[in-house]
């Protein structure tokens, strides 16, 4: 089971929840939605207050499967760190990417091209532009992009 930030719970399946139906299906619109980068990621961890604020202040919580790899995948974590990312994304909705996510490959495709981004960038920064959602990010060509709307970390 997996609970949003709106409080939300969402069963555990292949279809995952109503979220991610309705982010496939372009209906989606949350007005303090927030997706957070892999930079964010470890601030959360780091117990980041202004950042945890934020994402109280969230009505819809949600990180892009592509940052939550990331930060797994970063050169020596601690096993307390993997566990509290575990921790994290059982809280709030990992978006995926897959074949039948359609809209979201051709935003992916599109930001890509526009503006030169490596395709973790590209994938993240769609994610946000299809769920509509706030990007939090520190990273600076993020934050440059007008296609989409981000916030820094602090």
């Amino acid at each position: 089971m997996r609970v949003s930030a709106s409080g939300t719970t969402c069963p555990d399946s292949n279809a995952g929840c109503a979220h991610n139906f309705a982010l496939r299906s372009r209906s989606w619109t949350h007005e303090k939605a927030r997706i957070f980068f892999f930079n964010a990621v470890a601030a959360l961890l780091r117990r980041d207050q202004l950042l945890q604020r934020r994402l109280q202040n969230a009505n819809w919580v949600g990180i892009s499967v592509l940052s939550e790899i990331e930060f797994l995948a970063f050169p020596n974590i601690s096993s307390q760190d993997r566990q509290a990312l575990r921790q994290v994304a059982d809280m709030v909705e990992v978006i995926g990417l897959d074949h039948s996510s359609g809209a979201l490959i051709d935003r992916v495709v599109s930001l890509r091209q526009q503006y030169k981004l490596k395709l973790p960038d590209a994938i993240i920064a769609a994610t946000a532009l299809q769920a509509a959602a706030t990007l939090i990010t520190e990273d600076a060509q993020l934050r440059k992009l007008t296609a989409i709307t981000s916030i820094g970390i602090h």
